[in-house]
């Protein structure tokens, strides 16, 4: 069975899926940028739940603040919702997925607001650049091995 094939039969979203095309579950892992995607995946191959919690940690440590009170109080949320997570068992990832979440929002921040959007009116640019930073920290805290 190949990777993709696993990943529908575990209920991965389409776009995850179509983005894992023929890649191996190591290359996957290796070149992945969607850090939720990554945590789901170890939710879903039964990663101890500290772990996923630590990793989550870290991506809320790493998130970039610049002295926004606004960055402060959803840091402050994020890990809130983290700690949260060791609590809920399984449900535990849903709490970390949005502590990443509320990260992403965060890290638009800067002192004199948010970052300028594009001419499409998002952050894309500046989120995949964080989000490829909670990638790199998701692969350091969390190994392959334990994995499907």
């Amino acid at each position: 069975m190949t990777f993709q094939e696993q990943l529908v039969k575990m209920g991965a979203c389409l776009e995850a899926q179509d983005w894992v095309g023929n890649k191996s579950l190591a290359e996957a892992w290796a070149t992945c940028e969607v850090g939720q995607w990554m945590l789901w995946l170890a939710w879903r191959s039964g990663v101890n739940n500290l772990d996923i919690h630590m990793a989550a940690t870290d991506c809320i440590d790493a998130a970039p603040v610049h002295g926004n009170v606004f960055a402060n109080e959803g840091l402050a949320y994020a890990r809130q919702l983290a700690a949260g997570s060791l609590l809920r068992g399984s449900e535990g990832y849903l709490a970390v997925y949005t502590a990443l979440r509320s990260c992403w929002r965060v890290g638009a921040y800067t002192e004199d607001g948010y970052w300028p959007a594009d001419d499409n009116g998002s952050y894309s640019h500046d989120r995949a650049a964080l989000d490829r930073r909670f990638c790199d920290i998701i692969r350091e805290r969390i190994s392959l091995k334990y994995m499907l």
